[in-house]
């Protein structure tokens, strides 16, 4: 008896894991408390590794931004190059508050993105 209960407990487990598992992978790798900045996400999915380029200059201002709908704050720099002013968005606010460094006004920055 107690080996068909054992066996029984395995089969329900088998068969959730299987019925679930297309459910996580629809999800689109949104990761839970990211605010929507994970890398399956629609803002996300917009960096295009074929248009990296690496930007110097001085942080001219520092600020706040919502990039899209539905996701949480992130930090938003203006930066003074050789050629003009780029707007940059660094990532999410959650992260960068929790970062050993602080960018403020004025810092040279070298920023490789997309």
């Amino acid at each position: 008896m107690r080996s068909r209960a054992v066996l029984s407990a395995i089969a329900v487990v088998g068969i959730a894991a299987v019925a679930f598992t297309p459910v996580a992978f629809a999800q689109g790798m949104r990761w839970r408390g990211s605010g929507g900045w994970g890398p399956g996400g629609a803002y996300g999915r917009i960096y295009d590794t074929k248009t990296v380029e690496t930007v110097s200059g001085e942080v001219v201002k520092v600020d706040r931004v919502t990039p899209m709908r539905g996701m949480s704050s992130g930090v938003h720099l203006v930066v003074k190059t050789a050629t003009g002013d780029v707007s940059v968005h660094l990532g999410p606010q959650w992260y960068l508050e929790n970062q050993d460094v602080k960018i403020e006004p004025k810092d040279k920055v070298e920023i490789k993105g997309s």
